[in-house]
Order: C-alpha cells, then sequence, then structure tokens
C-alpha cells in the first residue's frame, strides 16, 4: 500500500514542481553560496557533507513540507543526520555480531545498542514534531476552500493527510495514524537521503581525478543549453535534463563502482533453486555484493573495473537499457526503487550546475568507511576554485 500511495504522489506535477523548484533553490541559495565562500576565503570544504545537508534539505521539503536549512554557510548541526549514522554503525556491528551478543546488548542498553535507542528517539521527535505541525497548519486551513498555491500541499505528509487516501490505509478511518505517516516518512527519508548524497558525492570525487570525463561533461552541458565557457549558470526544467546524456551515463558508471548499499541481504521463505543449480532451503539468508557484481568480468567485460561512462551510451547517443538484473543499484523487479527517476533528476540539478560553476581539486578523500552504506571515511575535502563568468 505504501509502494502504491508512494508511487501515485511521486507522479503528480505539482509535486515535481514543487522538487524541481525546491532543488533549484537549494543550489542558488546553498550550494552556490557555501561554495563561493570556500572559494573567496581559501577553506577547504567536505563535498560530502554539502551533499548530505543538501539531500537531506530538499528531501524534508518533499516529504514533510518543512524546510530545516541544513544547507548554509553555518553548517549548523543536524541531529537527524548524526542519529542516522548512528543506526548505521549498530546494524553493521548486528550483521558482524552473533545475534544472542546484540541481543543481549540491547536488552541492557549498553555498547553501540545503547546508539541504537537514542537514534530511534531523535528519529520519532523529529518526526513527530512535523506531523504535529502539519496537523496545526491544516487545522488553521480547515475554515478555506481551497488551500493557497504555495502551502505545501505537494508534500508526502499532506498527501497522505487527505480523507481519500486515508480511508485506504486505515479500514475507511479518515484519521491518520501517525506511526503509519511517522514510519512512511521515515523509509522514505533514511532510503532516499543517505544514497543520493553519498552517489553524488563520488560523482565529484570521481569527475574530479578523471580530467576527460570533466572536459566531456562540460562541453554536453555547454552544447545542450547553449552556453559558452564563462556563462553564468542558468538552471534548467527536468525535461531539459535529459538531454544530458553524458551525465546521466556518468552517474550510472559511478553507480556501478560504487553502489551507496554494497551488500543486499535476502531470505527465503519457501525452497528454492538459484539458476547456478545451487539448492537453497526454507529461511536460508542470502548476502549478495552489488558492489562486487559491478566489477565482474563476466557481466560487464574485460574493463569492468574501469571508470567508463561511454559504456553506458549506444552507437546512435542514447542511454543503453541495462536490465535491473544486471544493474540493481535500485534493486530489481517489483521492488525496484520507486523514486529512481526523481534520484536522478535531484542529484543531476546538483552535478551539472557544480560542474559548470566550479573547479574541485581533491585534497583527501575516497577511502571507504566501515559502513552499511558506502560513504568516504572522512568525506570528500575539496579547495574550490569559482570559475571566472562573464
Amino acid at each position: 500500500m505504501q509502494r502504491k500511495l508512494t508511487h501515485t504522489l511521486f507522479r503528480q506535477s505539482n509535486f515535481l514542481s514543487l522538487l524541481e523548484t525546491t532543488a533549484q533553490q537549494k543550489v542558488q541559495n546553498g550550494l552556490f553560496k557555501i561554495l563561493d565562500h570556500a572559494s573567496e576565503s581559501g577553506l577547504q570544504v567536505d563535498m560530502q557533507d554539502l551533499c548530505q545537508r543538501f539531500i537531506f534539505d530538499v528531501t524534508c521539503v518533499f516529504l514533510l513540507g518543512s524546510d530545516l536549512n541544513s544547507l548554509s554557510v553555518e553548517l549548523p548541526a543536524v541531529p537527524f543526520a548524526k542519529a542516522l549514522d548512528d543506526m548505521h554503525e549498530v546494524l553493521l556491528q548486528r550483521h558482524l555480531k552473533p545475534r544472542s551478543l546484540w541481543r543481549l546488548q540491547k536488552w541492557f542498553q549498553v555498547g553501540v545498542e545503547k546508539k541504537a535507542i537514542t537514534a530511534a528517539e531523535t528519529f520519532d521527535n523529529f518526526i513527530y514534531h512535523h506531523i504535529s505541525l502539519k496537523r496545526e497548519l491544516n487545522n488553521r486551513k480547515s475554515g478555506k476552500d481551497e488551500a493557497d498555491e504555495n502551502d505545501g500541499s505537494s508534500d508526502l505528509i499532506s498527501f497522505l493527510m487527505q480523507e481519500e487516501v486515508m480511508k485506504q490505509c486505515n479500514n475507511n478511518s479518515t484519521k491518520p495514524h501517525d506511526e503509519f505517516l511517522r514510519d512512511s516518512v521515515m523509509n522514505l527519508l533514511s532510503a532516499g537521503s543517505d544514497t543520493s548524497s553519498i552517489t553524488l558525492t563520488r560523482f565529484f570525487w570521481l569527475v574530479a581525478t578523471n580530467p576527460l570525463v570533466r572536459s566531456k561533461l562540460i562541453q554536453e552541458i555547454g552544447l545542450s543549453f547553449q552556453m559558452k565557457a564563462g556563462d553564468p549558470w542558468r538552471f534548467p526544467c527536468f525535461a531539459e535534463l535529459n538531454k544530458l546524456v553524458y551525465l546521466h551515463a556518468t552517474l550510472c558508471e559511478t553507480l556501478r563502482l560504487y553502489p551507496p548499499v554494497p551488500l543486499n541481504p535476502k531470505a527465503s521463505i519457501r525452497p528454492d533453486t538459484l539458476p547456478s543449480g545451487h539448492q537453497v532451503n526454507k529461511e536460508t539468508n542470502i548476502l549478495f555484493s552489488i558492489y562486487t557484481m559491478g566489477r565482474m568480468q563476466e557481466i560487464w567485460g574485460a574493463d569492468a573495473s574501469a571508470f567508463n561512462p561511454d559504456r553506458w551510451i549506444s552507437d546512435k547517443g542514447k542511454i543503453i537499457d541495462v536490465p535491473s538484473y544486471k544493474f540493481n543499484t535500485f534493486s530489481a523487479g517489483p521492488r525496484t526503487c520507486v523514486g529512481k527517476d526523481l534520484a536522478f533528476m535531484e542529484m543531476k540539478i546538483a552535478a551539472a550546475a557544480i560542474i559548470w560553476s566550479y573547479d574541485l581539486h581533491v585534497v583527501t578523500g575516497g577511502q571507504p568507511a566501515s559502513s552499511i552504506i558506502l560513504q568516504m571515511e572522512r568525506g570528500l575535502k575539496v579547495n574550490v576554485t569559482t570559475k571566472t563568468m562573464l
């Protein structure tokens, strides 16, 4: 039910308009200002931190209808993001330790399991607070015949609070359950924010360390939007972003080599036989490595370990449609990520703007952290040079 409702929302024009406008504003008033300040002052910036803040702010707007403004020059603390990092550490330890041990730690609230309790409280306080704010806003509008055009009604919480939607979710009750709203927001916020920001961070690292790829991206952007070197950036709409074939290919190649979630656990609900002939018993846990699959020569050819965006482009200059069971960063089959297209658009808005407007020079970064997600150990520190605009 949640996937069906989310898919419905993600196809609505007012939601797409909200996402497009929010992402553009966050680049213009957030990323650009911070990078300009870094360029003028000669300070290093952590692109991993900036990408996390960018994706987090945009995601909160289209999920909660609230702008947290974490992407500002002051770089304020983000308790939710810290809690999410702590929970990633907890989940990693649970995979490494015997179940009896981590359950005992959870029972006594000691060790890393204590972080899980604190993180869960942070999640609940954050999301329930915004649910309460949304209810207050709706109550103030209850006497109006129509909502204002810019009242935030395009966000997920507002959509789920609609009477006809709640009837589907709550056995014909029109009162939305707070737990359902919390779970819906939490699932999308945790699934979407980190994965997109990790991909965007790794993209900037790969482009900065591959000058030929960077040159091709700049050339494509200039030709597609009829801009020449020195022209100030202008924001394209979603439809115009589809012209950037090489940018899309570069993001796909980034995801192939560095999938945000490198390992994917599954469990069989009944006995089965894999295509390889291996027998799988009921309730068998299977762990497959998306990271390894993306580098296998049997799947991607002799140059599987090479960073080559051109492998995604056909002779006709179109993106090659690779089967999801081969390129399964976004999962496959009926469990394919419902926000895949939105994630690409969100990343393209930031990627194209920064590649065109700045030169990023990597100082440190690239080493993966010990985590269930493929973020960088100490971030991506870069020096920034603003390109001279005419």
